[in-house]
């Protein structure tokens, strides 16, 4: 690791990287960044956008002068150092020493390090003393004191400290986008601060930034978060270091396509307003970085020594030994243990595709869900492939481990006790943590060419990771869908001889799944549904790829418990509570600072027409809709909706109860069945028979339209039947397209 370690001035070199993501794609992003920040000698920090301490990082702490530089945004009479290389160990020496002598002003003692503030004490105690006392003190006195100066001048932990108090070099955003152009939750609340200051246009005055955005062109809003986020860094008087990218996971090499080419103008960038220090070059891409974990292997008696080869039961019966706080709000780290009360299957037995209505029990969370509203499922891997995987790389399923963060001075989340406990056993690692079904990234490949011994095969796994080699990575990985264990087991050689503590850099942490919640709380209270599709399908490799959630979730029964969180959707439907009275006009949506979307609403005195569109399972969150009118006698305007599958007799889900609510007139049904008859017929021919009643409700009555489903081509053919249904209201394509951006 010496070629990985910089010198203690470099920490004044730091560069910030901020993400903000649901999914993980912006979080190895930014590993991917921080990694070539170390390699050209920049100190980074790595953290999400609502992290406590990413809006002190992005403005630093330190009121005084450093040396000539850029503006302190706080303060329009205090100049700072931009902490380039010209911020060297002696000017930090020469500053810290200034700050104990001084009587006035800011002290550093409001580190939250202890000993720190007890060194600094000491310091500014022997300053004083020397003052007080002048020619009084003996050599020796003196000489104590400047020991114990230098010794805290030479303490690692106070220097990295002190240079996270200054502001970065540049700070680079990672921004993804979520449903209708929101931002990903962990980037709310820190959008939400930096707009609250938009009136101050010299903020971020000095502040070089660069913001890569990721996102899907299939969706309306495309990049909308990072788009939005960079014109308001531009607002408050921050500088771009490059040009916005914005890459796209409809492109078949992926978001890469667009994140390779972006980081390469990036760090030629860097390298011309910040060029490395004299003397000291790029470390070569062929040495091999430090884990960003180290493992500790644990005896049974706790002793921290290798372990024999011991066989602990391998059950899960450690799954929710997590403490869940039901006085707190239920979030990723306060996940709650829920017990499946239903699993049932909604199709036909003899139908291609297994759909399940799972159900939870959800009583001991305080926040009761609405429409729209979805439930987090932290899954696992099933047993079968776990034990396939702790084959390959010949470990003991048994083994007791602690896992901690290495030295490398690289910010990296701690390993949350809801997802993985410490200590653990090799199995519930793998089981809990471990994405071991995912396709593998270019960093997998680049990481595991160090441990290949085989030319060829290095050869191989360099090309894999190159810009140059990602249609060959396609072909093997991203278009058959092969998963990181197949890899494994294709090059069986390489992979024993991984050092295990690897493994976290070469295999992502499993993430949540998403799935809308297909209930009202006010019918079934204390209970949420999900509707979930189990993933089961072939590509041109003879093993069938799984869903790892839907097939893990497959495999439970009643009674067993799951680790869940609900969050707020993107879908807000309508009701009297956000209805504005009289409003007259076509109705739209409204964003706040946050960029949540509150319809505004043409109504009277009750909630206006809804029209839903819900193909397969994507119905689930206007089931839920549906209930909820239903529970509150809200059906003055029964919801419309549009829901189309393959067969009547099949895969038509809920069939008796929207029945049995259309015969009461509590929902108005549209029903399509693509293969009941030899011509096909979807969701968007039935928004065209019906565009009379269609156009009434959207043009006199001000409905509000909701889709939820495919985000393939099926979005384009309803966008393009609802535009039909205007022209033939209109009579003028015109307007209709007028009409239809409206």
């Amino acid at each position: 690791t010496k070629d990985w370690t910089y010198g203690k001035f470099l920490r004044s070199r730091q560069l910030l990287i901020l993400y903000g993501s649901e999914t993980g794609t912006a979080e190895q992003v930014a590993e991917r960044v921080a990694r070539e920040a170390l390699r050209r000698h920049y100190s980074p920090r790595v953290l999400d956008m609502n992290a406590v301490d990413s809006v002190h990082h992005l403005l630093g702490d330190l009121p005084p002068v450093l040396a000539s530089g850029a503006q302190f945004p706080f303060s329009k009479d205090i100049t700072y150092a931009s902490p380039t290389i010209g911020c060297e160990e002696s000017v930090i020496r020469s500053y810290i020493r200034r700050l104990i002598d001084e009587d006035g002003g800011e002290k550093p003692n409001d580190f939250k390090d202890q000993n720190l503030e007890t060194n600094i004490r000491i310091s500014m105690e022997i300053e004083r003393d020397e003052d007080n006392t002048g020619a009084n003190l003996s050599n020796g006195d003196k000489q104590s004191r400047e020991e114990k100066m230098e010794d805290m001048l030479n303490s690692s932990r106070f220097l990295e400290v002190f240079c996270r108090k200054l502001p970065p070099l540049a700070v680079v955003f990672i921004a993804a986008t979520t449903g209708q152009g929101d931002d990903p939750d962990n980037m709310k609340e820190f959008f939400k601060m930096l707009w609250s200051h938009r009136q101050n246009r010299t903020l971020l005055s000095g502040t070089k930034f660069a913001v890569i955005g990721l996102g899907d062109s299939s969706y309306q809003k495309f990049n909308y978060s990072a788009k939005r986020l960079n014109n308001l860094l531009t607002l408050l008087g921050a500088n771009s270091a490059v040009k916005i990218g914005l890459a796209d996971d409809q492109h078949d090499l992926g978001p890469d396509f667009v994140v390779d080419s972006w980081l390469e103008h990036f760090w030629l960038k860097m390298g011309e307003l910040y060029p490395s220090p004299e003397g000291l070059t790029p470390i070569a891409n062929n040495v091999l970085p430090p884990p960003r974990y180290k493992v500790t292997f644990l005896s049974n008696n706790g002793g921290k020594n290798v372990v024999t080869e011991t066989h602990l039961p391998q059950s899960d019966s450690a799954i929710n030994q997590f403490v869940f706080d039901p006085t707190k709000e239920v979030t990723s780290s306060n996940i709650c243990p829920s017990m499946i009360t239903k699993l049932e299957r909604v199709t036909s037995s003899d139908h291609f595709q297994d759909v399940r209505l799972v159900e939870f029990d959800v009583s001991n969370i305080l926040r009761k869900h609405k429409p729209g509203d979805v439930l987090m499922i932290q899954p696992q891997n099933t047993d079968a492939d776990v034990k396939e995987f702790l084959d390959l790389i010949g470990i003991d399923g048994g083994k007791m481990m602690e896992i901690n963060s290495s030295d490398l001075k690289m910010a990296v989340k701690e390993i949350a006790p809801c997802v993985l406990e410490q200590p653990c056993t090799m199995y519930q690692c793998a089981k809990k943590y471990f994405d071991i079904m995912s396709v593998p990234k270019r960093y997998f490949f680049e990481l595991l060419s160090f441990f290949a011994t085989d030319e060829d095969v290095k050869e191989r796994f360099q090309e894999f990771a190159s810009a140059e080699g990602q249609q060959d990575l396609y072909d093997y990985c991203n278009r058959p869908k092969r998963s990181i264990v197949e890899v494994l087991a294709d090059f069986p050689d390489v992979t024993k001889s991984v050092p295990f503590e690897y493994f976290f850099d070469l295999i992502p942490m499993l993430k949540p799944r998403a799935y809308s919640i297909a209930s009202s709380a006010a019918m079934y209270p204390g209970k949420a549904q999900i509707l979930m599709a189990v993933v089961n399908y072939k590509t041109n490799l003879k093993r069938p790829r799984l869903g790892v959630c839907s097939n893990w979730l497959k495999t439970l029964n009643v009674g067993d418990f799951v680790n869940v969180w609900i969050k707020q959707g993107t879908l807000k439907f309508p009701t009297i509570e956000n209805s504005i009275p009289n409003h007259t006009g076509l109705s739209h949506n409204t964003r706040d600072a946050n960029n949540t979307t509150e319809p505004v609403l043409d109504t009277d005195s009750s909630v206006p027409p809804v029209i839903m569109i819900g193909p397969g399972t994507g119905c689930a969150p206007f089931r839920s809709y549906i209930q909820e009118q239903i529970s509150l006698n809200l059906t003055n305007s029964p919801p419309v909706l549009f829901f189309g599958c393959r067969n009547n007799d099949k895969d038509h889900f809920f069939k008796e109860e929207w029945q049995n609510q259309s015969a009461r007139n509590q929902l108005e049904l549209y029903t399509a069945f693509s293969r009941d008859q030899d011509d096909k017929i979807y969701v968007q021919h039935r928004i065209r028979e019906n565009w009379r009643r269609l156009w009434d409700l959207i043009d006199r009555r001000k409905a509000l339209i909701f889709f939820a489903g495919n985000a393939k081509r099926v979005p384009i053919d309803v966008h393009e039947a609802l535009t039909f249904v205007c022209e033939s209201g209109l009579g003028n394509q015109n307007e209709a397209a007028l009409y239809m951006k409206k």
